[in-house]
Formats: C-alpha cells, sequence, structure tokens
C-alpha cells in the first residue's frame, strides 16, 4: 500500500514481459483509499481501477488511464463508486444494463 501521487505515478517502473505476446501487469493499492489502485502493464499503460467484493466475487472496475485521467478526478470517481458499492448497487451491472439498452 502506497499513497498514490502524482510523483508516485510519474515514477512507476514498467513490469519486464515474462512471456512474449503477454503484457504483464502490477497492481498499487492506495494507503488512503481502500480499494482504490493503479495497475501498470509492460505494454506501458497506466491505469486506475477499483477492487471491491461485490456480492461476494471481487470485481476490479477500471476507471480511466493516467494521464488522461488526473489522479484527482480518478479519486474521486473511485469514491462515487465505492459509495454506489456501499449501498448495493452494482456498478459493472450497470454499466451492462445501459449498453443492453443502448443497442435495443
Amino acid at each position: 500500500m502506497v499513497g498514490i501521487t502524482k510523483t508516485f505515478v510519474d515514477r512507476l517502473i514498467l513490469p519486464e514481459k515474462i512471456k512474449s505476446g503477454r503484457t504483464e501487469q502490477k497492481r498499487y493499492y492506495d494507503d488512503k483509499l481502500t480499494g482504490f489502485g493503479i495497475r501498470v502493464t509492460s505494454g506501458g499503460t497506466k491505469a486506475f481501477f477499483v477492487e471491491k467484493s461485490i456480492k461476494g466475487t471481487l470485481k476490479r472496475i477500471t476507471i480511466g488511464q493516467y494521464p488522461a485521467i488526473t489522479i484527482e478526478q480518478a479519486r474521486k470517481e473511485a469514491q462515487k463508486l465505492l459509495g454506489q458499492i456501499a449501498t448495493g448497487i452494482d456498478p459493472l451491472a450497470e454499466r451492462k444494463a445501459q449498453k443492453i439498452k443502448k443497442l435495443l
């Protein structure tokens, strides 16, 4: 657990590829907001996420990629998502339902 700050994210080292054709990932979790973190891949992508148990299953929801989304924006969205989960709402199910609605 670490404090996710701009300096920390900018200094993240990309994980080495273990198998060719596959990217490796490393996740870092925030020490202030439980369930919030950043994932870095060997391909160079850095993305914020929320990880929380929803109805007994551990789920990971991607918030957005850095630097397109700032740490402050990601933290605010993480708080919103964690609040929804705490009140019994499954954000992943909500997203799926909206996609299906758009297709109809």
